[in-house]
């Protein structure tokens, strides 16, 4: 260790010039909390000298970031990783860098407001959980994933191998780069972080930390639009606390140009020049609450593998396994669906691979509970602009077991049958086995029906689509996708039915 002052490090990775001034605040920002950390920023190399330059005056170490070797797998394939992120896998080199005793990787979008040299002090891998996997339970909610934004590791050759056997033995989610990867490899040894240590600007159950920015220790710009960016276009709710984040940012940075003299920013960003959300942020097109028009059209039919289309669906909101939903697409890309009708839709994702799956005139309908706040709103908005050339999406919202509810939908489809309905709603007993024999003598002969949560969930007693899912296999043809390994940190759960009518 003489090379270095200390044997614990924070490493982050900048990809090009746009991220050099992100690297900037954040390494400022360790500074001023006054680590006693090295400091190590990883370059892609279309960051310019100069910019490489500027960067070795706040970091102890700038180098060239190292491609990762992708192992060939008959599970996973490199070029199913999106482009924009495949820079990411760099970040896994890291884990064998053991030079250091303990390394705490950190997205260059982040910057800390507090000293956080005391995650180097807690044992085994150190991280946030991950907003966008969520599972309430009990009345609690809890995360499967952590953010790979902000991870304490001890780097070891060996752990850094078992990345390779992972990826050689079994499926691994490629839209978020490397992050579900490396979940898999620590999920038996992660300390859980509080909020407070790792801020989102991008998800709404952290905004609450811009009137209490006292008491936050990192804020990080993921998922949302950048403080060095031209406009804002996240979400309407989250503008006024992303601001506040933002304004701190700006702090940061301009204290580090008054300390350095070097001033590397305009006056104001792009953004700051309306600083009125209305300004930067397009209104709505006009959609409105019914059947969708061609001028109205906003969605493109994609052409993927059955495994890219489930990637993409479970990127949009698809609380699915990959490995489950791949199957039943390939499936339904044999048969022409022309009416295809969903209960319980979520965020969308299934919602938008029907109508990838389904005929250019198709009629796609969702059946859900009413939306109860503005953000189930803004989804039911976003799931007419899914529609693909002359499909017509419609939406019946109330309790999928009222007989109510079923008039609705038979209203909707007036002389058509289903070719495919996909149940995942109510997922108690008597809810499935009420959906089933209501919305079932809808389908058309030789149609069929798909169930979602099939297998028996010990860590949620009150999912209970197993049982009747097991009554009806005795009935019909079936099939069963059904993945164990992917249980995501809850113990078994998932699985999807199909009945053949």
């Amino acid at each position: 260790m003489d090379k270095y002052s200390s044997n614990k490090a924070y490493f982050t990775l900048v990809e090009n010039e746009e991220w050099v001034i992100a690297a900037v605040v954040l390494g400022h920002s360790l500074r001023e909390s006054e680590t006693k950390a090295v400091l190590v920023c990883q370059v892609g190399r279309d960051v310019s000298d100069e910019s490489r330059m500027l960067l070795q005056t706040i970091y102890d170490v700038v180098e060239n970031a190292e491609n990762y070797s992708f192992p060939d797998s008959k599970y996973n394939d490199f070029q199913d990783v999106p482009k924009r992120l495949a820079f990411s896998f760099r970040r896994l080199n890291a884990w064998r860098r053991t030079e250091f005793d303990r390394i705490t990787y950190l997205d260059s979008d982040l910057f800390i407001l507090k000293n956080i040299d005391l995650l180097f002090e807690l044992p085994g891998v150190v991280a946030p959980r991950e907003y966008d996997f969520r599972v309430w339970k009990n009345g609690k909610l809890f995360t499967d994933f952590f953010n790979g934004g902000l991870v304490t590791f001890s780097p070891s050759k060996k752990f850094f191998e078992k990345f390779n056997k992972i990826l050689q033995s079994q499926w691994v989610y490629m839209g978020a780069a490397e992050q579900h990867l490396v979940n898999i490899a620590s999920r038996d040894n992660w300390l859980r972080l509080p909020d407070n240590y790792h801020v989102q600007a991008g998800t709404i159950h952290n905004r609450e930390y811009a009137r209490k920015l006292e008491e936050a220790y990192v804020v990080h710009f993921s998922k949302i639009s950048k403080p060095w960016g031209i406009s804002y276009t996240g979400r309407t709710e989250l503008w006024k606390s992303w601001k506040v984040f933002a304004m701190s940012w700006i702090d940061m940075l301009r204290d580090y140009e008054q300390k350095s003299g070097n001033c590397i920013s305009p006056e104001q960003f792009g953004w700051q020049q309306y600083n009125k959300l209305r300004h930067i942020r397009k209104k709505s097109t006009g959609t409105t609450l019914g059947p969708t028009k061609a001028k109205n059209k906003t969605s493109f039919r994609i052409a993927h593998s059955p495994t890219k289309m489930a990637e993409i669906a479970v990127f949009k909101g698809a609380f699915q396994k990959v490995s489950e939903l791949a199957p039943l697409i390939r499936i339904l890309r044999r048969r022409r669906l022309r009416t295809v009708v969903e209960i319980g839709t979520f965020k969308g994702g299934t919602m938008w691979l029907w109508c990838q799956i389904a005929k250019d005139d198709a009629n796609i309908v969702s059946i859900d509970l009413k939306p109860k706040n503005s953000m189930e709103k803004r989804i039911d908005k976003y799931l007419y602009g899914l529609a693909v050339q002359s499909q017509q999406i419609s939406l019946v919202r109330g309790d999928s077991g009222n007989v109510q509810t079923k008039d609705q939908l038979v209203n909707k489809l007036g002389l058509s049958k289903i070719d495919f309905l996909f149940i995942d709603g109510d997922h108690s007993y008597q809810g499935v086995k009420r959906d089933f024999e209501l919305y079932a003598p809808l389908v058309r002969k030789g149609g069929i029906v798909a169930f979602h949560d099939i297998v028996y969930h010990p860590n949620f007693p009150e999912t209970q689509v197993d049982r009747y899912w097991n009554e009806l296999r005795d009935k019909y043809r079936f099939r069963e996708f059904i993945d164990l390994e992917d249980e995501r940190g809850w113990g078994q759960w998932g699985g999807i039915g199909v009945l053949y009518l």
